[in-house]
């Protein structure tokens, strides 16, 4: 069986301008995306039309959609370059491979935790609080990301927002 993709390669490394839309959570494609470079925001859409930000991957990462649970979408918040593979050959791969399957069973251990982690700050932090771990744990982040967005990240309005940083800032 011969794999190939893009013309003659499995992959391919592609430059997205600032804005891109890589996929809609209507035609989320099969294929593992890894972010070599630039920023990525990972959304879901309500029936209403309002986004809610799943996550954002920025500088290296990687993300696919899984085939179970709701489809989200993926927007390039900087110029971005991305390597896209085929997700059914890399799981051909892994299921081949026994230290394929041991990288990633615990790269699945670590986005689990990860998941498990924000669940638990919606449902038992204040917007406040996830702010302020927020600007502990990515500080960085907050300053190459809109208002708006770090806001809909927090599960919260912009006007929320505001007022939230305006008590933190008269606090100290």
């Amino acid at each position: 069986m011969q794999d190939r993709l893009w013309g003659d390669k499995l992959w391919a490394v592609r430059a997205y301008p600032k804005g891109h839309v890589l996929f809609d959570p209507d035609n989320a494609p099969a294929d593992l995306f890894i972010l070599t470079k630039g920023l990525i925001k990972l959304v879901y859409v309500t029936p209403e039309g309002d986004e809610r930000i799943k996550s954002f991957i920025a500088d290296q990462g990687l993300f696919a959609v899984e085939d179970t649970g709701p489809a989200f979408g993926a927007r390039t918040l900087e110029p971005s370059t991305i390597i896209r593979i085929p997700l059914p050959w890399l799981q051909q791969q892994i299921a081949e491979n026994a230290d394929l399957q041991r990288a990633y069973g615990q790269f699945a251990d670590w986005v689990r935790q990860r998941k498990s982690r924000r669940e638990q700050a919606l449902l038992c932090d204040s917007a406040a609080e996830r702010f302020r771990a927020m600007q502990m744990l990515e500080p960085g982040l907050l300053s190459r990301l809109s208002q708006g967005d770090i806001a809909r990240y927090l599960g919260i309005t912009p006007i929320a927002f505001s007022r939230i940083k305006r008590r933190l800032s008269a606090a100290g």
